[in-house]
C-alpha cells in the first residue's frame, strides 16, 4: 500500500509538467533491465577472454614444436641470420607472455562500486544498501531497519550509481580484449614472419651453394 500511495503522491505532483516522466516503481525496473544487461556485457567479455586463452595456448603450443624445428634448420645458416632468428624469437615468447598477463587480467574479478563514497552529504544511514562491501559495514538490525525505511529515491539513486560503476568495470574489461585480439594478431603475423624467413633463408642458402 505504501507503494502505491507514493506512486499516486508522485503522479499527482507531475501533473501539469511537461514530458512523460516514468513514476518510481518503472524508474526501478528500467534500471534493473540495464544492469542485467550490463551483467550480459560482462559474461560476454569474459567468455571472449577465456577463448583468447585457449587461442594462446593452442597457438603458441604449436610454436613451440615448429620452434624446435626453426632451431635445426638455422643451425646451418650464416651467424647473423640465425642470431637473428634466435633474438626474434626471444622476443616473440616475452610478447606472448605479456598477452596472457593481459587475458588472465580480462578476468581478474574487480570489485563492485562503493555507495558510500557517491551519497550525497547527510544523507541518512551512511552507508549504502545494495553494494556488498557497504552492507556489512551495518549491523544485522540497522540493516533491517534501513531496508524497511528506504524509499524509492534512495533505492534508485543507489541502483543508478551501480549501474554507473557497472559501466566503468565493462569499459575497462573491452579495452583489455581489444588490445588482447590486437595483439595475437601481432604474434600471428611475427610466427608467420618468421617462418617465411627461415624458409626463404634457408631456401637461398640451399639454391647458391
Amino acid at each position: 500500500m505504501e507503494d502505491e500511495d507514493q506512486d499516486e503522491i508522485d503522479r499527482t505532483e507531475e501533473k501539469g509538467k511537461k514530458g512523460n516522466r516514468i513514476r518510481p516503481r518503472e524508474r526501478y525496473r528500467a534500471l534493473i533491465d540495464i544492469i542485467d544487461e550490463e551483467q550480459v556485457l560482462i559474461a560476454f567479455g569474459d567468455r571472449k577472454a577465456r577463448f583468447a586463452l585457449m587461442i594462446l595456448a593452442a597457438f603458441n603450443a604449436a610454436v613451440i614444436i615448429g620452434g624446435s624445428f626453426v632451431y635445426r634448420a638455422v643451425e646451418d645458416l650464416p651467424d647473423a641470420i640465425r642470431l637473428s632468428c634466435l633474438g626474434f624469437m626471444f622476443l616473440y615468447g616475452i610478447t606472448a607472455i605479456y598477452f596472457f598477463l593481459l587475458a588472465i587480467d580480462a578476468l581478474r574479478p574487480r570489485k563492485a562500486p562503493v555507495a558510500s563514497s557517491d551519497l550525497a552529504a547527510g544523507d541518512r544511514g551512511g552507508a549504502g544498501l545494495r553494494f556488498f562491501l557497504d552492507i556489512v559495514k551495518h549491523r544485522k538490525e540497522d540493516y533491517w531497519e534501513q531496508i524497511q525505511a528506504m524509499d524509492y529515491d534512495r533505492l534508485n539513486r543507489e541502483l543508478s550509481y551501480q549501474v554507473h560503476g557497472l559501466a566503468h568495470l565493462i569499459t575497462a574489461k573491452y579495452d583489455v580484449l581489444e588490445h588482447l585480439y590486437r595483439g595475437m594478431r601481432i604474434l600471428t603475423i611475427g610466427a608467420a614472419a618468421l617462418l617465411v624467413a627461415v624458409a626463404g633463408s634457408s631456401s637461398a642458402i640451399f639454391l647458391f651453394q
